[in-house]
This record gives C-alpha cells, structure tokens and sequence, in this order.
C-alpha cells in the first residue's frame, strides 16, 4: 500500500529549528558540548511564583473536563487588565480576547478563517514561518514584504503591486521583530494603519516579544491605536519564561477574534486550565516581568560584548533577545553558521533559513539566540571571545 503526503506538506522545506536541531543533536552524539543559541527556545527558569501557581491550579481543576475554546474567564480577564495597565488599552474578555497554546498556532491557523484560495496575505521576511506556511496550507497566497539594512526593517507597504491590494485580506508584522531585534517606532504604526484602511486590509500585530526591549521607551503596542480591523497577538513564552506551558493570547476586533473562535472550536479543545491559572499569575506581575527585563539585557551584552571581542561588527538589538548578527565579509550566514558550530561548539541559526522561499534579506546574517541561564552564556562568551573571525 502507497500512502502519500499531501503536495501542499511535501513541497515545504523542512522547518529551520529542526534542521538545526538535528545538527546539534548528531553533535552531542559525537560528545560534543554543544550551545545551542539557534532555536529561540528560553531556558532561563520559569519564575517560582508561576510555578507554584501550576501546582496549586492542578488540584483547583483536579475534577474538570475539558477546557473552554476562548480560555477561562479569569485569564480572559488577566488578559484584558494587562492590556490596560501597560499599554492604556480598553479590551472586552468576552468578546476582544481569546486564549492560544503559544502564538504560534495561531499565525498559522489564521489564514484559514479569512484566505479564500487565491487571497494574498502580506507578510514581511526574514520572521516566523509559520506566517506565510499557514497561508500556504490556507490555499491562499503570500506577498513578501522584505525587511532590511536598507529599508530600516521596514517593510516597505507603498511597494505592494496594486493587483495584489485588490486580492489582499491582511497585512502582517512583528515588531519587536524576530529575526531583528527591531522596535517598530509610533509613526511607522500610524502609516500602517492608514495604508491598511485605504486598502481595506485588516492588520495583524505579532507582539510576542513586547516586553523585551532594551531603550528607554517601552514599545508601541497596535492596538493601543486602533482596535477596528487589528488584531494582536501575545506570548507568555517569553516575557514569562513560560515556553513549555504554550500559552498566550489574541486580543483585538471582534469580528477577527469571533472568526478565530470559531476555527479553533474545529481544530482544538483549548489550553489546559492549569497552565491558564498560572498564567494569570504572570500576566498580573509588573515586577516579575521587569526583572526578566533586565536579565536578559544583561546576558544580551554579555554576549555582544564577546562578538566584538572576535572582530565582529556587533550591536545591541532594540527588542526581543536575539542578536542579528551580520557575518564576516565573504562569508554568508549558513557557512558562518557552521564555522561557528565546528570552531566554537555553539549554534545559531543562519538567516537566510528564517527567511521566506525566494527572499534572501538574511544571507549574510545570521540569528543568534541568547536563551540559556548566565553560566551558559559566560561559557558561551568566552568560546566566542577567544575566536577571531
């Protein structure tokens, strides 16, 4: 008997982080101690306070069934006062906000409740695959919007052909982006807005890294100046630490939300109660989330102190913990990439693979992942340190 993947499976390339993955893996086979800053998987410890909350939500739901599609009332709620706290912004629970096992499943899946086959999507690259996979496996069809050196890591919106904006249902971005460390000033927010009504576009904000940034400011939030036709999603795998527990959550127009409710009814039966209970803890906690602040910015220079040390041009990104680091002249990022992986036992993942088919915006970088506890990364530090590229 022949069994046969679909044509829309077995056309993609495999998933970044697992071919990294799999090269890590085959190295520690071999014995080496390998560091592994290419997948943006945190490992820095998830805060007592959440874990002991875990503990004590097992035995509240000890006699539940499943959950609720939207999430739990109280983490709805959770939700909705963080918005409010730090970014001013005014969200129903009930029909504004809805629970996610991590962001991820949600970028993907979206395009399936909006694309008719044929829609387009407008996405930015380099960023996260499963922003342009999921319209892929939607049927519908992806417009790339590059960002880069030259455009400031930008997209530029007026370039978009305009029979594409007349098949166009979404524009989506990242900001603080992944793989950039870009923050996304005011005003650039404010252009997209406009450029996303004149066009009748709705916006899709991914903000999973909001509360990872390393200025004075913090960043903008999407929703803070327009909750019409705008969507924004959120991560507790970050800010929080809370990476294993997948769990995060989408707020914004009701109709977008209403629409997204109604697809995951069909695909999931919603984040286990537990890990919602915990998570109504970390979103209620300013201090906790100050603290990982700082702790990251720390461990950040640290390591872009040591990348310049190896006669790197290297630099502080502005948000979310990776480093886009450019690579020596002459070299692109996947055999940077595997220079450093065989000369100082660390991963990073090479740019042009978080890119989208045809863009090679990241060929010459590659993404660095400041994911490890202090120790790691001071050992890290001293490999690179000690290298000279």
């Amino acid at each position: 008997m022949e069994i046969r993947a679909s044509e829309r499976l077995t056309s993609l390339e495999s998933y970044p982080f697992a071919m990294m993955d799999e090269r890590v893996r085959k190295m520690r086979e071999k014995g080496v101690d390998v560091i592994d800053f290419g997948v943006g998987s945190p490992k820095l410890g998830v805060p007592e306070a959440v874990r002991e909350a875990f503990k004590r939500g097992v035995e509240e739901f000890k006699n539940c069934g499943y959950p609720t599609y939207e999430g739990m009332v109280e983490f709805r709620k959770a939700a909705a006062e963080y918005l409010r706290r730090r970014f001013g912004v005014v969200v129903e629970p009930e029909s504004e906000v809805m629970s996610c096992a991590g962001t991820k499943e949600l970028l993907f899946h979206l395009p399936e409740a909006f694309l008719n086959p044929g829609e387009y999507a407008l996405v930015t690259t380099p960023g996260f695959a499963p922003s342009w996979r999921g319209v892929l496996f939607a049927e519908g069809r992806y417009y790339l919007l590059p960002i880069n050196e030259e455009n400031g890591y930008l997209p530029d919106i007026e370039a978009v052909p305009s029979d594409v904006l007349r098949r166009a249902k979404y524009i989506a971005v990242n900001y603080p982006n992944n793989p950039t460390g870009r923050v996304a000033p005011e005003d650039f927010y404010k252009k997209l807005l406009k450029f996303a009504r004149q066009n009748n576009l709705f916006v899709v904000s991914d903000e999973a890294y909001i509360e990872l940034y390393f200025g004075k400011n913090r960043p903008v939030s999407m929703l803070s100046l327009a909750k019409e036709g705008v969507i924004s999603f959120f991560s507790l795998s970050k800010q929080s630490m809370m990476a294993n527990y997948r769990i995060g959550f989408a707020a914004g127009d009701s109709r977008i939300i209403g629409a997204l409710k109604k697809l995951k009814s069909n695909i999931d039966s919603g984040v286990a109660n537990p890990i919602q209970y915990a998570a109504t803890v970390a979103l209620s906690d300013d201090k906790m989330m100050e603290k990982t602040r700082q702790y990251w910015k720390e461990l950040i220079g640290i390591v872009v102190e040591a990348l310049s040390k190896s006669g790197l041009d290297a630099r502080m990104p502005e948000g979310t913990f990776y480093i886009w680091q450019k690579t020596p002249q002459g070299e692109d990022g996947i055999s940077f990439a595997f220079r450093m992986l065989e000369e100082c036992g660390i991963g990073v993942m090479p740019g042009e693979w978080l890119c989208a088919p045809s863009d090679k915006s990241g060929k010459n970088f590659v993404r660095i992942a400041v994911n490890e506890p202090r120790e790691v990364v001071l050992e890290a530090a001293k490999r690179i340190s000690s290298t000279k590229w």
